[in-house]
Formats: C-alpha cells, structure tokens, sequence
C-alpha cells in the first residue's frame, strides 16, 4: 500500500459538501454556502488542504470503525458520482475511509478540512 493524494490527481474539484455546508467553485474563485459565521480560515485556504493532504493506508483500531464518522462529499467535474470521505478525529489523529479503505492524515486537521466545524469539538 502506498499514499495516496486525498483528492485525485488533476482532479477539477467543483464543490465539497459536508452537513448543509458547501464549499464551492464560482467561476475562477471558491466561496462558501450556509455558512453563516465568520471562520478563521478561508475558502481558498481550505481547497488547498484538501490538494495537499496525503493519506497512508493505516489499519483503525475498532474504537475508530465504529465511531460514527463525519461524511464529507466532493464533487468532480467529469463524474456523475461524487466521492465519498467518512472522517474520524481521534487523539490527534485523522483517520479516513476512502473507497472501503481506511488511511491516517497526516499533518491535517479535521478543523483545516472543514473550518466551519471549527468551533464544535474535533471529536
């Protein structure tokens, strides 16, 4: 198993949902929808975490499967399905299940992924 990019490669993202929050592409730049606070981040700041995280294949300890995890779609120019990422924070780490495959982020946070979950608890 090697790493992989969170978000394929070349991939044209046109939005991230997650929850009634959206991150979407408008044109050249990004903006946000239903969110309704001002976040410490930016929408600009958070496409370029989600193109520059990495996942490692990682087993999860059982803890990890079965929290229930927080499920994050983005979608691609060119597909008709979008991919599906289930995140789970725990004890400092990020784990993800991708494509019936589970991976450790590193240097990630769950907050710089989805900001607007920034003023709830990181789980």
């Amino acid at each position: 198993p090697v790493s992989l990019p969170l978000l394929p490669e070349n991939a044209h993202v046109l939005k991230i949902e997650q929850s009634g929050f959206k991150l979407e592409r408008v044109g050249q730049l990004w903006r946000w929808n239903g969110v309704n606070k001002t976040l410490s981040s930016t929408p600009e700041a958070q496409i370029s975490q989600w193109r520059n995280a990495v996942m490692q294949p990682a087993k999860p300890p059982r803890e990890i499967t079965q929290t229930e995890p927080l499920i994050a779609v983005v979608w691609v120019a060119g597909a008709s399905q979008g991919l599906v990422y289930a995140f789970v924070a725990k004890d400092q780490n990020l784990w993800v299940q991708f494509d019936q495959q589970w991976y450790t982020l590193d240097e990630v946070r769950l907050s710089q992924l989805l900001p607007w979950r920034a003023d709830e608890q990181e789980m």
